[in-house]
């Protein structure tokens, strides 16, 4: 009998922080915009508003952070398409 069962695959099952760092990399890159290992792995097990404010403190504009979030998001899904 089955007793539990895991939908955690962020991390979990599938490695998606290398992933991610590529996609926040390539995403800022595209903008112009210069983002280092140290910023990026600030993120890593913090939820969405705290990464924003990072990249808004980092950045001092949320124009910036969210231009460069929005990017890396598109990025990162059509990586973990292939």
């Amino acid at each position: 009998m089955i007793k539990a069962v895991i939908f955690d695959m962020d991390g979990t099952l599938v490695d998606t922080e290398r992933l991610g760092i590529k996609a926040w990399k390539a995403g800022a890159a595209e903008l112009g915009i210069a983002i280092d290992d140290a910023l990026i792995h600030q993120f890593i097990g913090r939820t969405l508003p705290d990464v924003m404010g990072i990249l808004e403190k980092h950045y001092g504009s949320h124009e910036t952070a969210e231009a460069i979030y929005v990017r890396h998001k598109e990025i990162r899904d059509e990586m973990v398409k292939t």
